[in-house]
């Protein structure tokens, strides 16, 4: 019997430890995708500012409001 509590509570231990190791490569993902999306963002802005900065540039920057969010110099 006492053996058997025992395995119990390793495999609630293990199921817990099991769930926070998911959690955290979770946290690990979201934490990438965010980092990439400000880099993105970033990129774009600077592009802006450029945009601004030289009204020639305007004609020659494409930037599409897809899923990839792509900038096209043309």
């Amino acid at each position: 019997m006492l053996i058997n509590q025992r395995l119990q509570k390793h495999k609630q231990i293990k199921k817990i430890q099991l769930k926070s190791l998911k959690q955290r490569v979770l946290n690990k993902q979201q934490y990438v995708e965010i980092q990439q999306n400000f880099a993105k963002y970033k990129f774009q802005i600077t592009i802006l500012q450029l945009m601004q900065q030289q009204r020639i540039f305007r004609k020659r920057i494409n930037v599409y409001k897809d899923k990839e969010n792509r900038i096209e110099i043309v």
